[in-house]
């Protein structure tokens, strides 16, 4: 059975210092958050971090995980935030949270909380003065920062496994989850629109790094639990999202998939999605033979009796009603290139 995934997010802001004649990154972010918490600060215990230990059980030749930087600004919020500096950015992680809902708030929440800092620090600037900050992760110019995601997973699922079924996820949900921007960086070519932020930036599959080459599967194994029974995956390959909805997907949906891949169930559809591709009528999900499993139980395959041949249709229906939802149904869609389309989109307006 999957263990709860418990899950959170890292932001790094974007930081401006406007009409200052030193525009110090690292200046600025210190003034943001210690405008904002003033002489309410409760310190951040280092003792446990570990960015440099690999999931692999080993380093690359060379590889270069992130320093820890305990000499700057670095705090936790009322509501279990962190709030801090980290290398030239203000970065806000959240609180554990028990679901996606529930991330997705306190995401938000780090929003409200950067926009209160603003106008804290604005009362500490001379004339002519701000301090903005953006929810992005690239400033144009070749420079990239972080919105990284955080699942609890359990530490009996093989890392390999996790590469194997992550990999793929990872690079096409950018299509729902990219925040979307225009033109190429890091020596990617001149291109129009793209759909996410951050992929011109990553040069490996898998990897520890999260400043320089990076990977889309992260290898850092850093739980901030018990060792033995659980691992935290991070995700560095995510783009910082505004909109509420590709945030609630991007979290709800991988954690989707990591509870099916820790309960096994996406390898034992595999047979089954075969021989649905390769029947045209077939428009039923897969669904996995029948285990003792939370998945299984509600996912059943349906019942059969028109001999199809990949066992997943349903019968014709038979009854005068079904007969005419069946036509009504048929007249509401048309068939174009293999893709689903209805008049209207079809080019019939």
């Amino acid at each position: 059975m999957a263990v709860p995934k418990v899950c959170g997010i890292e932001t790094e802001y974007g930081v401006a210092l406007r009409g200052a004649a030193d525009a110090n990154p690292v200046l600025a972010s210190s003034m943001l958050i210690n405008a904002y918490v003033e002489h309410r600060k409760v310190g951040w215990d280092f003792e446990d971090e570990s960015p440099g230990r690999d999931a692999r059980g080993f380093a690359r030749e060379g590889a270069a995980p992130p320093e820890i930087e305990t000499h700057l600004v670095n705090t936790v919020l009322t509501n279990g935030a962190r709030y801090y500096v980290d290398h030239a950015h203000p970065e806000y992680s959240t609180p554990e949270c028990a679901d996606a809902l529930e991330l997705v708030c306190a995401d938000k929440a780090g929003e409200r909380i950067l926009a209160r800092s603003m106008r804290a620090a604005h009362r500490l600037l001379g004339s002519g003065q701000e301090i903005v900050v953006y929810k992005n992760n690239t400033d144009g110019k070749g420079n990239s920062y972080g919105t990284h995601e955080n699942y609890l997973v359990d530490r009996s699922v093989p890392f390999a496994t996790l590469v194997r079924q992550l990999l793929p996820w990872f690079v096409t949900r950018q299509v729902f989850t990219g925040a979307g921007k225009v033109g190429g960086e890091n020596g990617t070519g001149h291109t129009g629109y793209q759909l996410s932020q951050r992929a011109d930036f990553f040069e490996e599959e898998v990897g520890l790094e999260t400043t320089l080459k990076r990977p889309i599967v992260n290898t850092r194994d850093e739980p901030h639990a018990d060792p033995q029974k659980y691992r935290r995956l991070h995700v560095i390959v995510g783009d910082a999202n505004l909109c509420e909805v590709a945030t609630f997907l991007k979290v709800g949906a991988t954690a989707l998939l990591l509870a099916m891949t820790e309960d096994d169930f996406i390898d034992r559809t595999t047979p089954s999605s075969r021989r649905c591709r390769r029947c045209a009528r077939c428009r039923t999900t897969p669904r996995a033979a029948p285990r003792s499993s939370s998945w299984t139980a509600a996912l059943s395959p349906p019942s059969t009796s028109n001999g199809s041949s990949c066992g997943w249709h349903r019968s014709t229906p038979t009854t005068s009603a079904s007969r005419r939802w069946e036509a009504r149904r048929s007249a509401s869609r048309c068939w174009s290139g293999g893709k689903l389309l209805s008049p209207r989109s079809s080019g019939t307006r």
